[in-house]
């Protein structure tokens, strides 16, 4: 494994772990209007 191998991995973690966040962010937001996780997108 190279050192740009590793900045590749890292930067998807990365993505992974903004979107993940986000889409929790926007659920807690929308909760309050009775919309769960699976009605949008």
């Amino acid at each position: 494994m190279t050192n740009e191998d590793v900045k590749e991995e890292s930067l998807g973690k990365l993505i992974s772990c903004l979107y993940r966040y986000s889409q929790m962010n926007l659920g807690n937001k929308l909760e309050q209007y009775n919309i769960g996780s699976g009605q949008f997108s």
